[in-house]
């Protein structure tokens, strides 16, 4: 009866020691995943400051540009009525030269 209590309390160590060892390889391998999963998480979290970065970059010149186009606009509607103004001009010089013209080949078969 003691023998098979020492034989059970025997194979109770070898239990406990193969437990502990199973025990001690899973919280190994846990932590080396536990490692691994940290570091994509790292690397993930820089590559989303670096993206968003890059999009606040992307709309600052965004802006930038559209102010840009804005005066370019401007500029255009400003010169497109300054060339108005010149046309019209250029018309009343254009009428009056003719208008000189007559009057000078009046006076001249005169």
């Amino acid at each position: 009866m003691i023998a098979q209590l020492r034989l059970k309390y025997a194979r109770s160590l070898e239990l406990i020691s193969s437990i502990e060892a199973e025990h001690s390889e899973a919280q190994k391998l846990l932590e080396h995943e536990i490692g691994t999963k940290t570091n994509l998480v790292d690397s993930l979290s820089s590559e989303v400051s670096d993206l968003k970065d890059q999009l606040n970059k992307a709309l600052s010149d965004s802006e930038e540009s559209r102010n840009k186009f804005q005066v370019c606009q401007l500029t255009l509607d400003k010169s497109k009525e300054e060339n108005k103004e010149l046309l019209i001009k250029m018309k009343e010089l254009e009428s009056s030269l003719s208008d000189t013209c007559k009057i000078h080949e009046e006076t001249k078969s005169s």
